[in-house]
C-alpha cells in the first residue's frame, strides 16, 4: 500500500506540470535541422495540449547538446553517426542498427537523454566535385581524390573542419591532404565552388543543391563515413513528464525518405519557401495534420500500453 500511496503522489505531482505543459523544440544552424524542429513542433501543437516554444538556429552539435542537457531546450533533430562520434568520442564504424543500439544505451546511461525512433533517412557526410573536374580527373571515390588534392582548393563547413568524422578523421584514414582549406558556411560553399572558387566540398546525402549544382559524389570506398540515421533527441525527465510526446513523434518514424526529404530541402534551400511552410505541407501530406489526421491515428499510433511504456 505505501508503495502505490508513493506512485500515485508521484503521478499527482506530475498533473499540473502536464496541465500547463511547456515544450521547447530547438535546432541547429542549418535548413535542414530547422525544418525537422519545426515538423516537430507543428505535430506536437497538433495532437497535443502542450505549448510549444521553438528555439530554433542555436549553431552547431555542442550547443545543442549542452542546452539539451542543461533543459534549455527539451528535444531537437539529431543524427546517430554525429551522436556516436561527435558526443560520445567513439570512432566511426559499424552499420546503421549498431549505430543506433550504440547510442541509445549510452545516452541513456551517461545522460538520461532518449533517442525516438528514426525518421526514416540518413544524412551522412560525403565529398562532392564538380562533374568537369571529375571527369578531367576520372575521380570517383575519395582515394581517387587523394592523388590530386594537393592541388585543389576545399571549401569545408566550419564542424566539418574539426570533428574526428570530418576531415582530421579523412587525414587519418585516407592521407587527405588538400592545397588550401577555406572555412565556409553550407549556403557559401555552393555559391564558392559555382564560381569555381573552390574545388572540393562537404555535402550532405539530403542536400537538394547537390542536384542543382552539377556536383559529382565521390564514393567513401573506404567505409570512413557512419550511418547519420536522424532522429528526435528527447530529455529522460521530458518524457517522464509528458508521455504523449514520445506517442506523437513516434508517428513520424520511417515517415521520410531521402528523396522526400531532399525535395523538402530543396525547397526552402533553392526556391525560399518559408520554413513554415513547408514543414505543415508535409505534415499534410503524411496525414498528421489537417483533413487526413484523424484518418492517420489508427494506423500509425501505438497502443494504450504502448503508450503507458
Amino acid at each position: 500500500m505505501r508503495r502505490v500511496g508513493a506512485i500515485l503522489l508521484a503521478v499527482a505531482a506530475c498533473l499540473p506540470a502536464i496541465a500547463d505543459g511547456r515544450v521547447v523544440v530547438g535546432s541547429k544552424n542549418f535548413a535542414e535541422n530547422r525544418l525537422l524542429a519545426e515538423l516537430f513542433a507543428r505535430v506536437l501543437e497538433a495532437r497535443t495540449d502542450l505549448t510549444v516554444e521553438r528555439r530554433l538556429n542555436l549553431a552547431g552539435t555542442q550547443v545543442c547538446f549542452e542546452a539539451l542537457r542543461e533543459g534549455s531546450i527539451d528535444l531537437y533533430p539529431e543524427y546517430t553517426g554525429t551522436g556516436l562520434v561527435t558526443i560520445l568520442g567513439e570512432p566511426p564504424g559499424g552499420d546503421a542498427a549498431d549505430t543506433l543500439n550504440r547510442v541509445r544505451g549510452e545516452f541513456l546511461a551517461r545522460f538520461d537523454l532518449r533517442w525516438l525512433p528514426p525518421l526514416g533517412f540518413e544524412n551522412a557526410y560525403e565529398l562532392a566535385v564538380p562533374s568537369e573536374l571529375a571527369e578531367r580527373h576520372g575521380l570517383r571515390t575519395i582515394s581517387d581524390l587523394v592523388l590530386v588534392a594537393p592541388d585543389l582548393r576545399a571549401g569545408l563547413g566550419y564542424e566539418f573542419l574539426e570533428r574526428d568524422d570530418g576531415l582530421p578523421g579523412l587525414r587519418d584514414v585516407y592521407g587527405l591532404e588538400f592545397g588550401e582549406v577555406r572555412a565556409l558556411q553550407q549556403a557559401l560553399k555552393y555559391q564558392a565552388v559555382a564560381a569555381r572558387e573552390v574545388d572540393c566540398l562537404d555535402v550532405y546525402t539530403t542536400d537538394g543543391r547537390v542536384l542543382t549544382h552539377d556536383l559529382v559524389v565521390l564514393e567513401d570506398d573506404r567505409g570512413f563515413f557512419p550511418p547519420y540515421a536522424a532522429a528526435p533527441l528527447v530529455r529522460g525527465d521530458t518524457l517522464r513528464a509528458h508521455p504523449e510526446i514520445g506517442n506523437v513523434l513516434a508517428l513520424l518514424a520511417d515517415a521520410i525518405d531521402e528523396d522526400a526529404m531532399r525535395a523538402l530541402n530543396l525547397r526552402v534551400q533553392e526556391g525560399g519557401e518559408p520554413i513554415e511552410r513547408v514543414a505543415q505541407e508535409a505534415l499534410e501530406d503524411l496525414g498528421l495534420v489537417g483533413e487526413r489526421a484523424v484518418a492517420a491515428v489508427s494506423t500509425r499510433e501505438v497502443s494504450f500500453w504502448g503508450y503507458l511504456w
